[in-house]
């Protein structure tokens, strides 16, 4: 059932010195990648992503597969994969 208007992570990472740069929420529009700035949620469109909309989460299995290449240089990377699609992260 949707929680609104709580919102509620369901997977996140977190950096060894406590910083939590991306985190995953579900709420009334759907499940969505969060990243986070200088520790507050980054409220600007390019900083929150809906991976899938709530209409299509309800009664099915939903495959999520993260890709990431944690770097300070031009290497690094994040990729989400949500059902065998690139989603725009």
């Amino acid at each position: 059932i949707n929680l609104d208007p709580v919102a509620v992570t369901l997977g996140q990472f977190i950096f060894e010195n406590g910083g939590e740069p991306f985190h995953f929420k579900n709420d009334k529009s759907g499940y969505g990648l969060h990243r986070q700035i200088d520790g507050k949620t980054a409220v600007r469109t390019q900083e929150k992503r809906m991976l899938i909309a709530d209409r299509e989460m309800r009664d099915k299995w939903i495959e999520l597969l993260v890709h990431v290449n944690w770097s300070e240089g031009r290497d690094g990377f994040f990729r989400v994969y949500v059902n065998g699609k690139a989603a725009p992260v």
